[in-house]
Order: C-alpha cells, then sequence, then structure tokens
C-alpha cells in the first residue's frame, strides 16, 4: 500500500526519498517521467491510477481510467502502456502521460500477465491455452494474431532483436527465431534450465531461478543461441524473486520483502 520512491544515482548505495501510504494495495506499476502508473481494486472498482511524482517528496493522485478487470502487471514501451490484468490485456497510449487512452483490448480467457513487446510485435503467454501468441500492433487500435507457438504454462517470455526466450518451471527453457513473427523458428530448448522471470541485454540473459526455497539470480551468454554459456550465478535463499527490472544496466529484483 506504500509508494517508495528511491534515488538509485549510486546502485551500491539506493536512498529512500519519500514513503507515501494509500487506501489499497498496488498490483502493477510503472514509471515514465515524473509520472507513475498503478492499477488497483477498490471493491468492484478495477482501475489504473496515475501519480503525478514531479515532487518527489509528495507525489498526488491525478485521473483514473477504468479497467475491465484486475490489472496485474504494466509495462511501457514507448509512448504506450500495456496492461496485463483477469482476462484481457489491453494498450493504452501516453500522448497525453496524466491522462492515459485505451487504444484497444485483447481479450483472453486467463489471466494475461506474461508478456513482452518488441517493435511493432506483442509477444502474449497464455497459461491455459498452453501456448505463447505472437500479434502485430503496428495498429494499436487493432492487433493482427500472428500466430501462436505451443509451450505450456509460459511465464517469463524476453525478446531481443529477432530471438525470443519463453520459460516456465517444470518444462524448461526454449528459445525461437522470430526475424518472420509469423513463422517462428526452433532455436534450442533445454529441460534442465527451468526458471521464471527473465530479462534480456543481449546477448546476455538473466534468469530467475526456484527450487523449493533454494532461490538464484542466473546469467547465459546467448551469443550461439544454441550452445548457452552460464556467466554469473547468485544465490538468493528462501526469498522468492517476483520480479525482474533491467534498466540501463542495472538489474533490480522485487523480493517478497525487499527491493
Amino acid at each position: 500500500r506504500e509508494l517508495i520512491i528511491l534515488d538509485s544515482s549510486d546502485p551500491a548505495t539506493l536512498r529512500e526519498i519519500s514513503r507515501t501510504r494509500f487506501s489499497s494495495r498496488f498490483r502493477g506499476l510503472s514509471a515514465k517521467g515524473t509520472y507513475v502508473y498503478t492499477t488497483r481494486a477498490s471493491g468492484s472498482d478495477k482501475f489504473i491510477e496515475v501519480i503525478d511524482a514531479s515532487n518527489e517528496l509528495a507525489p498526488v493522485i491525478g485521473s483514473t481510467v477504468n479497467l475491465p478487470g484486475t490489472g496485474f502487471v504494466t509495462q511501457i514501451h514507448g509512448e504506450r502502456l500495456y496492461v496485463g490484468g483477469s482476462m484481457y490485456l489491453s494498450i493504452f497510449s501516453l500522448a497525453d502521460p496524466a491522462n492515459p487512452t485505451l487504444l484497444s483490448t485483447i481479450p483472453g480467457n486467463t489471466t494475461l500477465d506474461d508478456f513482452t513487446v518488441s517493435g511493432n510485435y506483442l509477444y502474449l503467454g497464455n497459461a491455459r491455452d498452453d501456448v505463447v501468441y505472437i500479434y502485430d500492433i503496428t495498429d494499436p487500435t487493432s492487433p493482427q494474431q500472428l500466430n501462436s507457438i505451443p509451450f505450456a504454462n509460459p511465464y517469463g517470455i524476453a525478446v531481443s532483436n529477432t530471438t525470443m526466450f519463453v520459460t516456465n518451471y517444470s518444462t524448461g527453457l526454449a528459445v525461437y527465431d522470430v526475424s518472420d513473427p509469423a513463422a517462428p523458428v526452433l532455436l534450442y530448448s533445454d529441460s534442465v534450465l527451468r526458471a521464471g522471470r527473465l530479462q534480456i541485454e543481449y546477448p546476455i540473459l538473466f534468469v530467475q531461478i526456484a527450487e523449493g526455497r533454494n532461490n538464484s539470480l542466473e546469467a547465459y551468454d546467448f551469443s550461439d543461441p544454441a550452445n548457452p554459456v552460464l556467466v554469473w550465478s547468485e544465490t538468493q535463499g528462501s526469498s522468492f524473486i517476483r520480479t525482474l527490472v533491467l534498466q540501463d544496466r542495472i538489474l533490480y529484483t522485487q523480493k517478497n520483502t525487499e527491493i
């Protein structure tokens, strides 16, 4: 229920700037410029809440935008905000960052919270259908499905240039050539590397590993997609890593109790 703003100019020593408490807990959270976009629920109302953080010491709530259901994950790519939630994924324009405008909604039959965007393409995991859907979003008001790749319970998806990485905790990792998103080609699969969330700064893929109470972060060099090489590993103990964010060559993790 708290929005904590941190100064990360020195990543080795994060400094708290402010802490603001809200009436209900956040689910998704993304930021662009001085605006923070959160998804929240109050009774039967599900909505995006825009927070103006231009004054870092005293963020204020701005506009709200209704959602078709609970929003679990938010991502910002360019001038668009993507919200993955219960039975849907919605795309919003941030042309006016203080007032997101709905462009389109992709319906689903389960929670759609595993997705990424690369260029004009949206890669969307559907755990109930056991597939990864690929959409052309050149026209964000009318996403066009190009293909669907069978993959059991897709949990982590990352794309860099023409390479897509998909993983889960049960069947492992698969790597695809998506230079033609309408006709992906499998390059590599590994049933041992059972991971969750992914982040990519090509050719290095960062993965979250969870095996019982033994959690870790690992990094693999995929310069040769058919022969990845483990280059780094760090044990994280029993605290489950919920989110990975890679920005400006810094990897941020959100655990159950800490960032």
